[in-house]
């Protein structure tokens, strides 16, 4: 199961484009993998949909702890993906 990042609750959108978005609030991401995002419910936006993590860093260190800020790009839903590991297992010996 992929961990669900909802907008207005876990993060807040500063750039939404079709191939990718970027996102800034207190979760921490990691690079690599696919997250579930999806609209908050008091704060509906058209993008929802899983997408891979490029990069997560540390905006601000504050007395409340750590902001992050980055950037997911769209992941195809139809992939056997299942958020667990970074890239998609391959069988041994299986030639690319």
């Amino acid at each position: 199961m992929r961990p669900r990042v909802v907008i207005g609750r876990d993060v807040d959108v500063i750039r939404d484009g079709p191939d990718e978005i970027e996102l800034v609030g207190r979760v921490r991401l990691r690079p690599g993998f696919v997250v579930d995002i999806t609209p908050g419910a008091k704060r509906p936006r058209p993008s929802a949909g899983p997408a891979m993590v490029q990069s997560w860093r540390i905006r601000v260190l504050g007395s409340n702890g750590p902001i992050y800020r980055g950037v997911c790009r769209w992941y195809p839903s139809a992939t056997p993906h299942n958020g667990d590991s970074p890239l998609p297992s391959r069988e041994v010996g299986a030639k690319p």
